[in-house]
C-alpha cells in the first residue's frame, strides 16, 4: 500500500530527479518485517548509516583537492567504522555506511549531488515507511499473543491426548510436535519487535522463551516416563497421582489460554491444585502400592519406582514452569494497563 501511495504521488512530482532510492528504502525497511517495532529501528539505522557514509565521502572529497593521499585517509575510516559496527547491535546501520561511502566515493569526478539526492531520498523514504507503520499499524505483540496462545492451545491439545488415563495406546503426535517447533521460532522471531513495541525489558520476553522451551522438554520426557513401563503405567493410573497431576497441569492451561484470548485473569488459580496440596499423600500411596506390587528382582522394582517417581517429578516441574508463566503474563500485562491509564488525562 506504501508502494503503491509513493507510485502515485511521485508519478506527478518532477523536482525529484531520481526516486529509485525512495522507493529502495521503503521495500528495505519495510519488506522483511513490516511490524511497527521492526520499521523504526530500520528507518533510523538506515538513515543514519546512510549520513555517515556521505559525511565520509564529503570529507573525502574536499582533502582530495589538496592531496590525493589525504582522500584515501577518511574512505580508510569510514570502511573501519563499517567492519567494527557489523559485528555490534547495529550491522544494517554499518552496512549502510558502507554501501553510501561506495555510491559517491565512486561517482563520476567527485559530483556530490549524488551524495546529497541519495540521503534526501533516503531521507524521504524513511519518513513515508515510518509514517505508513503509524497509520496502519502492523503490530507484533499482536501477533505475538496470536503464536503463543496458538502453542499453549496445541501443549494442551498434546498433554490431553498422550497423558489421558482414558487412553490405552500411545498415540502418534509428531506431526503436532512439527507443527509447535515452528510456532517456537515464530515467537522467538517475532519477540524483538513485540519488545520495541511495548517497551517491557527484553529479560521478561527471554523468561517466558525459556519457559516455553522447558515446557515443551518437560512434556516430552513425561510422555516418555508415563508409557516406557508397562508396570510403573499401571500403578500410575492405579494410584491418585495421574489424576491429581492431571488436575493441576490442565487447570493451568486453560489459565492461561482464558487469559491469553479473553484476559480472564485468575490471580489465586496458581495456588490450586498445586502439588504441595498432595505431595505428601501421594508419595504415600505409590509407595504402598510399589511395596505391594513388588517382587524378587530388585533392579526390575528400581527401574519401576524410577518410572513412577520420575512422572511425578516431570509432572512438578511442568507445573512450576506454567506457573512462572502465568506469573510473567501477568505482569506483562499489569505494566501495559498501568502505562495506559497515565495516558489517559484526569478529568479537572
Amino acid at each position: 500500500m506504501a508502494f503503491l501511495c509513493c507510485l502515485l504521488i511521485f508519478s506527478k512530482i518532477k523536482t525529484i530527479e531520481d526516486v529509485s532510492w525512495i522507493f529502495i528504502t521503503l521495500v528495505v525497511i519495510m519488506g522483511p518485517m513490516s511490524y511497527k517495532g521492526s520499521v523504526y529501528p530500520r528507518a533510523v539505522q538506515r538513515f543514519m548509516g546512510t549520513l555517515i557514509g556521505i559525511f565520509f565521502s564529503i570529507v573525502s572529497f574536499y582533502l582530495g583537492k589538496y592531496s590525493p593521499a589525504l582522500a584515501i585517509l577518511p574512505i580508510a575510516m569510514g570502511i573501519f567504522t563499517c567492519g567494527y559496527l557489523v559485528l555490534s547491535k547495529i550491522p544494517y546501520a554499518a552496512i549502510l555506511i558502507g554501501i553510501s561511502l561506495s555510491v559517491v566515493v565512486t561517482a563520476s569526478e567527485g559530483n556530490m549531488d549524488i551524495a546529497i539526492w541519495r540521503i534526501s531520498d533516503i531521507f524521504i523514504g524513511c519518513l513515508i515507511a515510518v509514517l505508513f507503520s503509524s497509520i496502519l499499524p502492523h503490530k507484533a505483540n499482536i501477533h505475538w499473543d496470536i503464536e503463543l496462545f496458538k502453542l499453549i492451545s496445541n501443549l494442551h491439545l498434546l498433554y490431553a491426548a498422550n497423558l489421558s488415563r482414558n487412553i490405552f495406546t500411545k498415540l502418534d503426535l509428531r506431526q503436532l510436535n512439527t507443527k509447535n517447533k515452528k510456532i517456537i521460532a515464530e515467537i522467538i522471531k517475532l519477540s524483538g519487535p513485540a519488545q520495541k513495541e511495548t517497551k517491557h525489558p527484553r529479560t521478561t520476553y527471554l523468561s517466558i522463551q525459556e519457559c516455553i522451551q522447558d515446557l515443551t522438554s518437560y512434556l516430552a520426557l513425561i510422555e516418555m516416563a508415563y508409557w516406557e513401563c508397562e508396570i510403573s503405567h499401571k500403578i500410575i493410573n492405579e494410584s491418585s497421582l495421574s489424576a491429581q497431576i492431571n488436575n493441576a497441569i490442565q487447570y493451568r492451561f486453560v489459565m492461561l489460554e482464558s487469559f491469553i484470548r479473553d484476559n480472564i485473569r485468575d490471580v489465586d488459580g496458581i495456588k490450586k491444585f498445586h502439588y504441595r496440596e498432595f505431595k505428601k499423600d501421594v508419595m504415600c500411596e505409590l509407595k504402598k502400592i510399589v511395596d505391594s506390587q513388588s517382587n524378587n528382582e530388585g533392579q526390575q522394582d528400581l527401574a519401576v519406582e524410577n518410572q513412577i517417581y520420575g512422572y511425578f517429578y516431570l509432572g512438578m516441574k511442568i507445573i512450576d514452569r506454567l506457573d512462572t508463566l502465568i506469573e510473567l503474563l501477568y505482569a506483562m500485562k499489569e505494566v501495559r494497563e498501568h502505562k495506559h491509564f497515565h495516558l489517559i488525562p484526569h478529568k479537572s
